[in-house]
């Protein structure tokens, strides 16, 4: 038995943005977020503009929810980037650390980009 899925039933396509490196300059402090970095600030309110649905894609979503060794406290991470977000984007966006097959692009600054069905990575 095979199972279709209409276009029409998939979520709208998303765009990934790496927080610490791509949207943030890297902050030293543990939990901090850096000062925003104003070329993609500016790409992202333009993708929002053009009613693109962007989420905050970042690897620090494995520690949310777990507890602190030296707290003992449940890490947040959510909620500081969602504030991060507001006051430097405007709107609190979606944080994740999961694409689905509706993730159109991602933007990271360590990721390279491989050629589709091939293999290549593209240099």
């Amino acid at each position: 038995m095979s199972i279709s899925i209409e276009y029409a039933d998939l979520p709208p396509a998303w765009i990934a943005v790496d927080l610490y490196g791509t949207l943030a300059n890297t902050h030293p402090g543990p939990g901090g977020i850096g000062e925003p970095i104003p070329a993609m600030i500016d790409f992202v309110k333009k993708c929002l503009d053009m009613g693109k649905v962007v989420k905050i894609f970042t690897a620090r979503m494995f520690y949310h929810g777990k507890v602190s060794r030296t707290t003992g406290r449940v890490i947040d991470v959510v909620t500081p980037v969602q504030a991060w977000c507001l006051k430097h984007i405007g709107q609190v966006l979606p944080v994740t650390n999961s694409k689905d097959p509706s993730c159109s692009i991602i933007y990271d600054d360590i990721a390279y980009h491989v050629e589709r069905n091939t293999g290549r990575i593209c240099l």
